[in-house]
């Protein structure tokens, strides 16, 4: 089973995010917050991790870079989401190494094409 790791700082968003990934067979684990990201992501090694742009303390950039400086954590990839639609922001992700962004609410069908680029076959 593959597993997920969303770090958002929004109960609402784990929770629909959460609703989403399990109904389509991942094994979901959660973070409020970047470090807690960063140290859940160190002790599960998920397929793949799903982070929102703006958080408290550390956001979702300052994550990402985080992430892919630890050899470990590299590859994982990872998307971010994000009320957000400017144009900036994306490109801002997609330097920090993000492989996909969804703007909130999350609309399933897109969440679907996105992992299906990551896994093909989904």
């Amino acid at each position: 089973m593959r597993k997920v790791l969303i770090v958002d700082d929004s109960q609402l968003i784990l929770r629909s995010m959460q609703n989403i990934f399990s109904r389509i067979g991942f094994e979901v684990h959660t973070a409020s917050d970047g470090q807690m990201g960063l140290d859940h992501a160190s002790n599960i090694n998920p397929d793949l991790i799903v982070t929102d742009l703006h958080m408290p303390g550390m956001d979702g950039i300052a994550f990402l870079n985080s992430l892919k400086a630890d050899d470990t954590l590299a590859n994982i990839p990872t998307f971010m989401i994000s009320t957000e639609s400017e144009p900036s922001f994306r490109e801002k992700a997609a330097d920090a190494g993000a492989v996909a962004w969804l703007e909130k609410p999350i609309i399933p069908e897109d969440l679907l094409n996105s992992l299906r680029s990551v896994f093909p076959g989904l």
